[in-house]
């Protein structure tokens, strides 16, 4: 395999913990490339030459308008995008001590859950795994 030829790509989500221990859950808009309506937990991809802990560190930002520490890698699990492309997700857990949410033009909605009350919501399974780790 021709290794610079691949077309590959990092992705990363967050966990979101606030200081009651519910976790962040965010729905992306109607007009979503991905999953339209559907809720989610904040992440991006990896820009260029970026450390994922910062990359994760701005996507949440970018999302939520939130700060979050102590960030710790949860799982990694190669997935395949939308458009094929190979991929490895890199899940992270972080605190955040705000409860002050202002969501970017990607999402319309926002809560705060219990880990009971995620499993009932329509979340990807996979993303329930990765709550259960914590």
């Amino acid at each position: 395999m021709d290794y610079h030829k691949v077309k590959f790509a990092i992705s990363l989500k967050a966990i979101v913990l606030d200081a009651k221990g519910n976790l962040l859950i965010i729905r992306r808009s109607k007009d979503d490339y991905t999953r339209p309506n559907g809720w989610d937990i904040p992440g991006g991809g990896l820009n260029e030459n970026e450390d994922p802990r910062q990359g994760i560190q701005r996507e949440i930002k970018e999302e939520t308008g939130l700060d979050v520490t102590n960030i710790e890698i949860l799982d990694t699990i190669p997935i395949t995008l939308k458009d094929g492309c190979a991929a490895i997700m890199l899940v992270f857990k972080g605190l955040t001590d705000s409860s002050d949410i202002t969501l970017s033009h990607e999402h319309d909605q926002f809560k705060w859950l219990s880990k009971e009350e995620v499993k009932s919501l329509d979340l990807p399974e996979i993303y329930k795994k990765f709550m259960e780790k914590i």
